[in-house]
């Protein structure tokens, strides 16, 4: 990544041995178990894996409902998703806030600046992929649909893919519609990409709009209760109520003395309280579906994260090399996992579940196999280059010096 040591020097207990690369590793850690989780989830829709928990509610008995709910979370991969825009924004906020940042506003032109392409770039390289594949019908999703027998989700495996290629349609999707319009048809993971360029760009504008401004901690509340107010009207306002709130909560820890509240968001007991109540609720309370849904995702993910944060434990496990290394390879993951899992995942299963060669688990253990080597090649020779483009272009463009701002995925 990048090369140059930095150290965030943050209240206790965000601080840490930080990376060469001036990362923190265990937010690396959650970042990289979320993109597996998102993978896991896809492999329980396309393949049927045995399941402790049956889909259905056990009873009306509570504790028969929450143990439904924990059975279907490695089966949903939305949650996994708000913790990556919850991180994208807390990470490029701590080092905006950092008190030592000798220019925050030289680094926020700079992440502004490379953002789009070190998005795009990787992405174009993944749906590329998806493009030759596709061109050489390598996806037989409708084959897999049509298995009763392999899996339990015919509606979604046909939902996806049902066009003929083509190179304007190709360019047109990779480089505007994903942003635009969400357009995700060559690697419908994409849906996420539209929220990762705008949420930082809300944030770097907060930055440079409020900032200044002497009472900035009651207008960055009121936006954030704003965008609440809208997540529980319309989902989309959801993607950017995670964002000001990674900004926000990056903002407390960051100015210990002005912020009363820090108290509270360092707090361990306080942090899992949160996540209890997060899982909880749902399931004992029947509750209108907007704010269902949001306990469910971005309060959920919000709890989830300050754990990671507030306790020493967790942040130890997360940053175990291999867990941290995880969450480099995390995007590269994300991005190219739908290709192998519906060009070599679903041939074989054609091949050798469905004879009766192979079992499913023991074809997801493969094909995770497979995805981690991938993963790696792709963010060694188009996600890391394509980080340096964006950084070189970055410094040019604004004529400034290198900032070594974070790749937030």
């Amino acid at each position: 990544m990048y090369h140059t040591r930095e150290y965030l020097h943050l209240p206790e207990p965000l601080s840490m041995n930080v990376q060469s690369s001036g990362k923190l590793p265990h937010l690396e850690g959650l970042r990289g178990l979320a993109a597996l989780w998102v993978v896991v989830a896809h492999l329980f829709v396309m393949f049927r894996l045995p399941i402790a928990l049956h889909g259905e509610a056990l009873s009306s008995d509570p504790g028969d409902r929450l143990l439904e709910e924990l059975g279907k979370l490695p089966r949903d991969g939305h949650l996994p998703v708000f913790v990556f825009w919850f991180l994208s924004a807390l990470v490029i906020s701590l080092r905006i806030h950092k008190p030592t940042e000798p220019d925050p506003s030289a680094y926020v032109r700079q992440a502004a600046l490379k953002r789009y392409f070190r998005l795009t770039f990787p992405l174009a390289a993944a749906s590329l992929v998806s493009f030759a594949l596709m061109k050489a019908n390598a996806y037989d999703h409708h084959w897999l649909a049509s298995q009763s027998d392999l899996t339990d989700h015919p509606e979604w495996l046909r939902r996806w893919f049902n066009f003929e290629p083509g190179w304007w349609n190709y360019f047109k999707v990779t480089f505007a519609d994903v942003y635009l319009i969400q357009n995700s048809n060559y690697d419908f993971p994409l849906w996420t990409i539209s929220p990762e360029l705008f949420g930082p760009l809300l944030v770097f504008a907060v930055f440079f709009l409020f900032h200044p401004v002497r009472w900035r901690e009651w207008i960055y509340v009121v936006l954030l209760a704003a965008m609440f107010v809208g997540a529980l009207s319309e989902d989309a306002y959801s993607y950017y109520f995670m964002f000001m709130g990674g900004y926000l909560f990056a903002y407390y820890h960051q100015h210990p003395k002005k912020v009363p509240a820090r108290s509270v968001l360092t707090s361990g007991p306080f942090a899992w309280s949160l996540l209890a109540f997060a899982f909880l609720i749902p399931v004992l309370l029947s509750l209108p579906k907007a704010l269902d849904t949001f306990m469910r995702f971005p309060l959920r993910a919000i709890s989830l994260t300050m754990v990671v944060t507030n306790t020493a434990w967790v942040r130890t496990i997360l940053s175990f090399r291999p867990i941290a290394f995880l969450g480099s390879i995390s995007f590269s993951l994300y991005l190219i996992h739908i290709p192998v899992l519906f060009s070599l995942g679903i041939y074989l299963a054609k091949t050798l579940v469905q004879p009766g060669q192979f079992h499913p688990v023991a074809l997801c253990a493969l094909l995770l196999a497979v995805l981690f080597a991938c993963s790696y090649l792709f963010f060694r020779f188009i996600d890391l280059p394509s980080q340096r483009f964006a950084s070189r272009f970055a410094r040019m463009a604004s004529g400034s010096e290198p900032t070594t701002p974070h790749p937030s995925h």
